[in-house]
């Protein structure tokens, strides 16, 4: 996978993502890997940013902020190029919203 963004002629600013056409033959565990490693490190950097802030140090705060949102921006690029991740994430959202649909119903309640 790759990613990188380009400007175009007009000025607009244009995001290419690439990966594989079958992302089934990469090893597992360097793909956990990667994947929990790019999660962790982005949540790492905002616990970090949080606690710089509410410490009141906020030039170190605007410093970790900064990485975070480097980290986020990576992470994110990253799920636009891959085609099994984003199935992976819709498929748990829809889990997690049918298990919450049949709780509720199990209570006799519908409200959220």
């Amino acid at each position: 996978m790759r990613w990188w963004s380009e400007i175009q002629p007009d000025g607009r600013d244009f995001w290419v993502f690439e990966c594989r056409l079958n992302e089934d033959h990469v090893n597992p565990v360097d793909k956990n890997f990667f994947w929990w490693s790019q999660i962790i490190a982005t949540l790492i950097w905002l616990v970090t940013t949080v606690i710089r802030v509410i410490s009141f140090e906020f030039f170190e705060g605007g410093i970790t902020g900064f990485v975070f949102v480097l980290n986020a921006v990576n992470l994110i690029a990253y799920y636009n190029c891959s085609k099994e991740q984003k199935q992976r994430v819709n498929d748990y959202i829809r889990r997690r919203a049918a298990q919450h649909t049949l709780e509720a119903i199990s209570k006799g309640s519908l409200w959220f």
